[in-house]
């Protein structure tokens, strides 16, 4: 993960770690109990199906408030192609979305096609986006460094098939995600 990645805040902190597929970041939670809908989320959120054009521009809304540049980034990372979009966050503003992230986890479970975007500052203040994106079983991390000046200045895509869902430590209590080691 890149030296971008690293922070939120406290709480938004830990999520971020977790939700990054690298050796060693763990959420460390019992998988299925946190799946099987144990964590209620704190509101609802407009879930869509694949092929909605409402959908569709809603997440081309949230990707455009991210910042990222649709004509550089991983084609996954801003188009649907049959995926239900769950909706986003601003982990800067709002700390993360717990009905957003439960939508993910969700799909996850039912072994369905869904995305979701994020967004937030690094450490220095620089933007940092990343979309998550699960089809039926793998689970693809997009993060867009294109404006971290102290990173890569690119694109980072970790993918993984086994994914650990975990719950952020309060006052969140959302659900956070990363790859199995």
């Amino acid at each position: 993960m890149s030296r971008g990645a690293v922070t939120f805040g406290v709480a938004a902190a830990v999520a971020w770690l977790l939700s990054a597929c690298s050796p060693g970041n763990s959420a460390g939670a019992d998988t299925s109990a946190v799946i099987d809908g144990t964590l209620t989320p704190s509101s609802t959120v407009t879930t869509s199906t694949a092929g909605d054009a409402e959908a569709d521009n809603a997440f081309h809304r949230a990707i455009d408030e991210a910042g990222i540049d649709r004509a550089t980034a991983p084609p996954l990372a801003v188009t649907l192609e049959g995926a239900a979009y769950c909706g986003s966050e601003d982990v800067t503003r709002d700390g993360l979305n717990a009905a957003v992230r439960q939508c993910f986890a969700d799909a996850l479970r039912e072994r369905r096609t869904a995305v979701f975007v994020s967004v937030g500052l690094t450490n220095e203040g620089d933007p940092l986006a990343f979309v998550s994106r699960t089809d039926g079983g793998s689970t693809t991390f997009y993060f867009d460094h294109t404006r971290d000046p102290l990173s890569s200045g690119g694109w980072e895509v970790s993918s993984c098939d086994d994914l650990t869902v975990g719950t952020s430590p309060p006052p969140q209590q959302a659900l956070v995600f990363a790859c199995a080691v």
